[in-house]
Protein backbone atom coordinates (compact mmCIF):
# COMPACT_ATOMS: atom_id res chain seq x y z
CA UNK A 1 0.00 0.00 0.00
CA UNK A 2 1.23 3.45 -0.49
CA UNK A 3 0.01 6.61 0.81
CA UNK A 4 -0.45 9.87 -1.42
CA UNK A 5 -1.52 12.94 -0.29
CA UNK A 6 -3.69 14.85 -3.07
CA UNK A 7 -6.55 17.55 -3.34
CA UNK A 8 -10.33 16.97 -4.53
CA UNK A 9 -11.99 18.71 -7.13
CA UNK A 10 -13.53 21.22 -4.17
CA UNK A 11 -9.94 22.05 -3.30
CA UNK A 12 -9.66 19.95 -0.29
CA UNK A 13 -6.51 17.86 1.09
CA UNK A 14 -6.71 14.64 1.80
CA UNK A 15 -4.47 11.34 2.08
CA UNK A 16 -5.18 8.34 0.30
CA UNK A 17 -4.37 4.57 0.56
CA UNK A 18 -3.41 3.03 -3.23
CA UNK A 19 -4.37 -0.54 -3.43
CA UNK A 20 -2.51 -2.04 -5.84
CA UNK A 21 -5.51 -3.65 -7.75
CA UNK A 22 -8.49 -2.01 -6.05
CA UNK A 23 -7.89 2.00 -6.80
CA UNK A 24 -7.18 4.59 -4.13
CA UNK A 25 -8.94 5.17 -0.94
CA UNK A 26 -9.68 8.30 1.10
CA UNK A 27 -7.41 7.76 4.80
CA UNK A 28 -9.06 9.46 7.99
CA UNK A 29 -7.14 10.38 11.13
CA UNK A 30 -3.27 10.70 11.87
CA UNK A 31 -0.99 9.19 8.80
CA UNK A 32 1.46 9.57 11.59
CA UNK A 33 -0.03 7.13 14.61
CA UNK A 34 -3.37 6.00 13.90
CA UNK A 35 -5.33 6.63 10.47
CA UNK A 36 -7.50 4.03 9.02
CA UNK A 37 -9.17 3.76 4.82
CA UNK A 38 -12.50 4.35 4.00
CA UNK A 39 -14.74 2.74 2.10
CA UNK A 40 -14.47 6.47 -0.15
CA UNK A 41 -12.47 6.53 -3.52
CA UNK A 42 -10.29 9.39 -3.48
CA UNK A 43 -11.58 12.38 -6.17
CA UNK A 44 -8.21 13.84 -7.13
CA UNK A 45 -7.54 16.57 -8.80
CA UNK A 46 -4.36 17.00 -7.97
CA UNK A 47 -1.54 14.67 -6.35
CA UNK A 48 0.34 17.10 -4.02
CA UNK A 49 3.83 16.64 -1.92
CA UNK A 50 3.63 13.23 0.45
CA UNK A 51 3.45 15.47 3.47
CA UNK A 52 3.46 19.12 4.45
CA UNK A 53 6.26 19.51 6.16
CA UNK A 54 6.45 20.89 9.75
CA UNK A 55 9.84 22.00 9.46
CA UNK A 56 12.18 21.35 7.02
CA UNK A 57 15.41 21.32 7.67
CA UNK A 58 18.81 21.12 5.69
CA UNK A 59 22.50 19.40 6.10
CA UNK A 60 25.22 21.57 4.22
CA UNK A 61 28.19 19.72 3.18
CA UNK A 62 27.46 16.56 4.07
CA UNK A 63 29.15 14.40 1.53
CA UNK A 64 32.69 13.57 1.90
CA UNK A 65 33.35 13.19 -2.13
CA UNK A 66 31.35 16.82 -2.43
CA UNK A 67 33.24 18.71 0.39
CA UNK A 68 36.56 17.64 -1.43
CA UNK A 69 35.25 18.35 -4.82
CA UNK A 70 34.57 21.63 -3.33
CA UNK A 71 37.74 22.54 -1.93
CA UNK A 72 35.95 22.83 1.64
CA UNK A 73 37.23 20.88 4.96
CA UNK A 74 34.58 17.83 6.52
CA UNK A 75 32.79 19.96 9.24
CA UNK A 76 33.49 18.52 12.86
CA UNK A 77 29.73 19.19 13.32
CA UNK A 78 26.32 18.81 11.12
CA UNK A 79 26.01 22.41 9.29
CA UNK A 80 22.85 22.84 10.10
CA UNK A 81 19.09 19.25 10.24
CA UNK A 82 12.66 7.14 14.81
CA UNK A 83 13.23 3.99 12.84
CA UNK A 84 11.13 4.16 9.92
CA UNK A 85 10.19 1.71 6.89
CA UNK A 86 13.78 2.31 6.15
CA UNK A 87 16.00 -0.50 8.18
CA UNK A 88 19.56 1.52 6.74
CA UNK A 89 19.47 4.85 5.29
CA UNK A 90 22.66 4.76 5.25
CA UNK A 91 23.30 2.80 2.30
CA UNK A 92 21.01 4.07 -0.59
CA UNK A 93 21.61 4.78 -3.93
CA UNK A 94 20.75 8.31 -5.05
CA UNK A 95 20.95 9.46 -8.24
CA UNK A 96 19.94 13.09 -9.58
CA UNK A 97 19.09 12.74 -13.66
CA UNK A 98 18.70 16.29 -15.85
CA UNK A 99 17.11 16.25 -19.05
CA UNK A 100 17.59 12.33 -18.96
CA UNK A 101 21.50 12.47 -18.01
CA UNK A 102 22.65 11.10 -14.94
CA UNK A 103 24.75 13.88 -13.33
CA UNK A 104 24.94 12.80 -9.45
CA UNK A 105 25.13 8.72 -9.05
CA UNK A 106 26.19 7.84 -5.31
CA UNK A 107 25.04 6.33 -2.21
CA UNK A 108 24.23 7.88 1.54
CA UNK A 109 26.95 5.88 3.02
CA UNK A 110 29.32 9.12 1.75
CA UNK A 111 27.40 11.18 4.22
CA UNK A 112 29.94 12.60 7.00
CA UNK A 113 27.05 12.09 9.32
CA UNK A 114 24.71 9.87 9.25
CA UNK A 115 21.09 9.80 9.78
CA UNK A 116 20.61 8.86 13.42
CA UNK A 117 23.74 11.30 14.10
CA UNK A 118 21.94 14.24 12.58
CA UNK A 119 18.43 12.97 13.98
CA UNK A 120 20.54 13.48 17.57
CA UNK A 121 22.16 16.76 16.61
CA UNK A 122 19.26 18.04 15.33
CA UNK A 123 16.82 16.88 18.37
CA UNK A 124 18.97 18.42 21.22
CA UNK A 125 18.07 22.16 20.17
CA UNK A 126 14.60 21.54 18.48
CA UNK A 127 11.57 19.21 18.67
CA UNK A 128 11.50 17.21 15.82
CA UNK A 129 7.44 16.69 14.93
CA UNK A 130 5.70 13.88 12.68
CA UNK A 131 6.24 15.22 9.18
CA UNK A 132 9.87 16.88 9.99
CA UNK A 133 11.85 16.80 6.24
CA UNK A 134 15.80 16.69 7.10
CA UNK A 135 17.51 17.39 3.64
CA UNK A 136 20.82 15.39 4.28
CA UNK A 137 22.98 17.61 1.71
CA UNK A 138 24.15 16.82 -1.72
CA UNK A 139 26.35 14.12 -3.24
CA UNK A 140 29.05 14.15 -5.58
CA UNK A 141 28.89 15.92 -8.97
CA UNK A 142 27.65 19.26 -8.33
CA UNK A 143 27.28 21.45 -11.51
CA UNK A 144 29.22 24.51 -10.45
CA UNK A 145 31.96 21.79 -9.79
CA UNK A 146 32.04 21.13 -13.68
CA UNK A 147 34.49 22.52 -16.00
CA UNK A 148 32.74 24.90 -17.27
CA UNK A 149 30.45 25.36 -14.46
CA UNK A 150 27.04 23.81 -15.06
CA UNK A 151 23.80 25.44 -14.08
CA UNK A 152 20.08 24.78 -14.80
CA UNK A 153 17.52 26.16 -17.50
CA UNK A 154 14.49 27.03 -17.66
CA UNK A 155 13.37 23.85 -19.72
CA UNK A 156 15.33 21.39 -18.03
CA UNK A 157 14.07 18.65 -15.79
CA UNK A 158 15.36 17.33 -12.57
CA UNK A 159 14.78 13.82 -11.65
CA UNK A 160 16.02 12.79 -8.00
CA UNK A 161 15.76 9.34 -7.42
CA UNK A 162 16.25 7.59 -3.69
CA UNK A 163 16.94 3.90 -3.74
CA UNK A 164 13.84 2.43 -1.29
CA UNK A 165 11.76 6.05 -1.04
CA UNK A 166 10.73 6.54 -4.82
CA UNK A 167 11.40 9.78 -7.59
CA UNK A 168 10.66 12.96 -7.70
CA UNK A 169 10.88 14.77 -11.24
CA UNK A 170 10.94 18.64 -11.44
CA UNK A 171 10.51 20.94 -14.63
CA UNK A 172 12.84 24.56 -14.00
CA UNK A 173 11.11 27.86 -15.16
CA UNK A 174 11.36 31.31 -15.13
CA UNK A 175 10.18 32.61 -11.93
CA UNK A 176 7.97 34.96 -13.02
CA UNK A 177 6.50 37.92 -10.80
Amino acid sequence: MRIIRYQNPAGKVFYGAEKSLGGTFRLEGDIFSEYHMTNERAQIAKLLAPVAPAAILCIGLNYKRHAAESKLPEPQYPVLFVKGEIPNPNGLRIRTILNGETVQDWNTNDMIFDVPSLIEFLSGSTTLLPGTVILTGTPLGVGMANKPPRWLKPGDSVTIEIENIGTLTNPVALETP
